[in-house]
């Protein structure tokens, strides 16, 4: 680092650091037993272009993006200098501030923050910098995805379709977020192994892959910073990148084998069965009615009409609902999970829903939306 008396007090704008910090805290380990050097932020100072880069990174994912900065001119050269701030400690800091800018210089290795009549000292690692992690480049040829967030939702169901699977096996491929490519169609894929769950993208993709398991967590991730957003999506072989604008984000890949919820959907659901359309409103009132009483829920044919049950023996209670619709010839009953059930219907987007079921599995199908496909099992 330069003498103090060679650098210039930086001016940098309050608003732009308390949003990229807020963005970097989504990729900060919070936990005491991780590495030191992961709790920090490190930041790259181009006087040149006047650029602070900001990086900040965990063991499954990573961010970095850009901020401008100030100071008065004075003809002296300056020398590019990385450090490492503690994320915790700056976050506070700026947080509190409550003007438009504040003042930062560096004076042996700590970083001095002034504003108003407050002053602030935050020791930086200088050395240590060298060290931060800083993920691999991704092949030139890895597949490309281009994604228009604001006409697809994509950020939308990759989120909903995420709370279907579940982290209570640990490295087993329920924990996980599946994409493929095929042929122009980029396909998300889920399953807790109870329920199955497709939803298909026409997006334009350089080239096909493999399915690969996004972690549930980095999904949410995914959804916070590029909702509504044009979005580049680079496909590597341990992590991808998705970037947007000046942000740019890395996510640990998993190394599970991912299941094959494609191919096990259109096996499944290939079967004949007997099928009823309703509305997703009229759906959801009926199974939050008789969810009262029990998950578990009794689904009759009565006279052009379908008849949901539940009941609690110990209690003694019961609770039923009937749903108006039209409904082809079947005089079997099935039982099913509320849960499950709500958690699908979470996914869909029309008004419209077809319910189709055969000897094994409850189908259902937005009829809007025929690229989202949705199946969990019955009990018998």
């Amino acid at each position: 680092m330069e003498n103090n008396n060679n650098l210039p007090v930086l001016s940098i704008e309050t608003k732009k650091i308390k949003e990229v910090l807020n963005l970097c805290s989504m990729a900060v380990s919070k936990s005491p037993n991780d590495p030191y050097i992961i709790m920090h932020v490190r930041m790259s100072f181009d006087f040149k272009e006047r650029l602070i880069y900001i990086q900040s990174t965990n063991f499954k994912q990573g961010l970095s993006t850009k901020i401008s900065f100030d100071f008065k001119e004075d003809d002296v050269e300056r020398n590019n200098f990385v450090c490492c701030v503690p994320h915790k400690e700056i976050s506070k800091i700026v947080s509190i501030c409550s003007e438009e800018s504040f003042k930062v210089m560096f004076k042996d290795e700590n970083m001095l923050i002034k504003y108003g009549n407050s002053n602030h000292s935050i020791p930086v690692m200088i050395k240590e910098s060298k060290d931060f992690p800083v993920w691999k480049k991704i092949a030139d040829d890895a597949p490309v995805i281009l994604i228009n967030d604001k006409e697809s939702e994509f950020c939308d169901f990759i989120k909903k379709i995420s709370t279907i699977s579940t982290n209570l096996e640990i490295e087993d491929a329920t924990c996980y977020v599946g994409i493929e490519c095929k042929d122009g169609m980029v396909s998300l894929s889920v399953t807790d192994k109870f329920i199955l769950s497709v939803i298909d993208f026409y997006f334009k993709c350089s080239k096909n892959f493999n399915t690969i398991l996004i972690p549930k967590d980095a999904v949410n991730f995914i959804h916070k910073i590029f909702s509504g957003e044009l979005i580049k999506v680079i496909i590597g072989n341990e992590f991808i990148i998705v970037k947007s604008k000046e942000i740019e984000i890395f996510i640990l890949l998993s190394k599970t084998k991912p299941f094959d919820i494609i191919g096990m959907y259109e096996k499944i659901s290939s079967r004949t069965g007997s099928y009823f359309s309703t509305t997703k409103e009229s759906l959801e009132e009926s199974l939050k009615s008789v969810s009262i009483v029990n998950d578990i829920c009794l689904l009759e044919n009565k006279k052009e009409s379908i008849v949901l049950t539940t009941e609690n023996k110990e209690f003694k209670q019961k609770a039923n609902s009937k749903i108006d619709c039209d409904v082809s010839n079947f005089n079997e009953q099935f039982s099913f999970s509320i849960n499950n059930f709500n958690k699908i219907l979470n996914i869909l987007k029309g008004p419209t829903v077809k319910i189709t079921l055969n000897d094994t599995v409850v189908i259902v199908d937005d009829v809007e939306n025929p690229n989202i496909k949705n199946l969990f099992g019955i009990m018998k």
